[in-house]
């Protein structure tokens, strides 16, 4: 091993090797972005200011211009950091599972567990959503859409996959997505509005039966 090497990783995300200067960027870079999550979750998008942030990840403010343009860069950042690493907790967990079935109940349980150590991410998105496209510009707000739009998209290929091996009725599966996921993001949101009163974990057996049985009586005991 050649002494340059011996200051080299191999990055199994990105597939490429990595210099300590390339670490040290990556590293600092998530600071901020800790640093920043906290922040927005405190005081909204628009209350916030890189002077905060900058205090708060203990850099010079010069330096967040260093790793992003402005604070709406900065704030998406936050948002697809949480979409991509919630996009990531969910498919750990449905990838241990093997019926469709137990695969989007393992989806709903991994999407409660990543709110709750996360809660702050899920706060920014409830505080700030129907501000978005008036606070970001065309670019970065689409860029948070895609970031939406692939959540879904995963979705809906598990529950595609539970109706053609007839575990799911014939629906369009991309409907059914969005109705599961409205399920389980307006839970959230009453979460975020009654963090201290609010029944959290009582809602996931009642997301399973709605989803998988439906609200209509048939006429038996409760």
């Amino acid at each position: 091993m050649t002494s340059q090497s011996l200051f080299r990783e191999f990055d199994l995300e990105t597939e490429t090797v990595l210099t300590r200067k390339e670490r040290e960027r990556l590293a600092r870079r998530d600071e901020i972005l800790s640093a920043a999550r906290k922040v927005f979750s405190e005081r909204g998008f628009k209350n916030a200011t890189l002077d905060e942030i900058a205090v708060a990840a203990e850099f010079g403010k010069g330096t967040l211009y260093n790793y992003f343009a402005s604070k709406e860069d900065l704030f998406v950042s936050v948002i697809v950091w949480g979409v991509q690493h919630f996009q990531q907790f969910v498919e750990d967990a449905v990838n241990t599972r093997v019926s469709p079935r137990e695969k989007i109940e393992a989806y709903i349980d991994a999407a409660f567990e990543f709110f709750k150590t996360n809660r702050h991410i899920f706060g920014v998105l409830v505080l700030e959503r129907n501000n978005l496209a008036r606070s970001l510009n065309d670019h970065l707000f689409n860029q948070v859409c895609a970031e939406e739009a692939g959540l879904l998209d995963y979705l809906s290929r598990l529950i595609n996959d539970g109706i053609k091996k007839k575990v799911l009725k014939k629906f369009d599966p991309t409907k059914l997505a969005q109705a599961l996921f409205g399920l389980i993001h307006s839970v959230f949101i009453h979460a975020v509005m009654q963090p201290t009163s609010y029944d959290l974990d009582g809602n996931i057996d009642v997301i399973k039966k709605v989803f998988f049985e439906g609200i209509a009586w048939n006429g038996e005991a409760l």
